[in-house]
């Protein structure tokens, strides 16, 4: 249907993706237990190999082109990000290293949250420490009195991705990072092939 916009092309990477790892694994399985030497079974490997690398590039080719095509509407990326508390386990987390409490409890009470906010259209800048308390009070537990900037920064889409600063997290300066490692990867390998 010419309305639609499904990623039909990132959907069907996701699945060819699937045939390269299940290629691998019978490559695996072929080499398992074979003695050091040459043995037949060996050139069974060659056609699984020749189609995984097939497939990877046909792949690779496609989603490139889409990359390059693709146009996101950030703003209302950010909007629906924020409206389905993607987030909402980092604020379990949160009281649970700030309160002690069980994650158990945690996730009760964040659960909770998530379905009233959600059937009162709220959004994440809605839930306050003292909308949480109230919550946590209904379900019968203390009050948790977290800072509500604590609150925010978790339930924020934006902060979230940002405070992710581990090797090959989202975080902007983790991928300025990876970006940089991969230029200098590739320039070394032009190097060494005089490219």
């Amino acid at each position: 249907m010419p309305q639609k916009k499904n990623p039909d092309i990132a959907e069907l990477a996701r699945g060819k993706s699937t045939v390269v790892t299940g290629e691998l694994i019978t490559i695996l399985t072929i080499l398992k237990a074979i003695p050091y030497t040459y043995n037949k079974d060996l050139q069974e490997i060659t056609p699984h190999l020749w189609n995984a690398c097939d497939v990877a590039e046909s792949t690779l080719s496609i989603v490139t082109k889409m990359l390059l095509s693709v146009e996101f509407n950030e703003e209302r990326c950010l909007e629906l990000a924020g409206k389905n508390f993607a987030t909402a386990t980092d604020l379990a987390d949160i009281m649970v290293r700030e309160r002690s409490i069980p994650f158990r409890t945690a996730h009760q009470i964040v659960g909770r949250i998530v379905n009233e906010a959600t059937e009162q259209n709220l959004g994440e800048d809605d839930i306050t420490s003292e909308y949480i308390d109230n919550v946590a009070i209904e379900l019968g537990f203390d009050k948790l009195e977290l800072d509500d900037e604590l609150v925010q920064k978790a339930l924020n889409p934006l902060e979230n991705v940002k405070m992710r600063k581990v090797p090959g997290g989202p975080s902007p300066e983790m991928v300025k990072l990876a970006m940089s490692n991969i230029v200098d990867f590739l320039n070394e390998e032009f190097e060494k092939r005089g490219i």
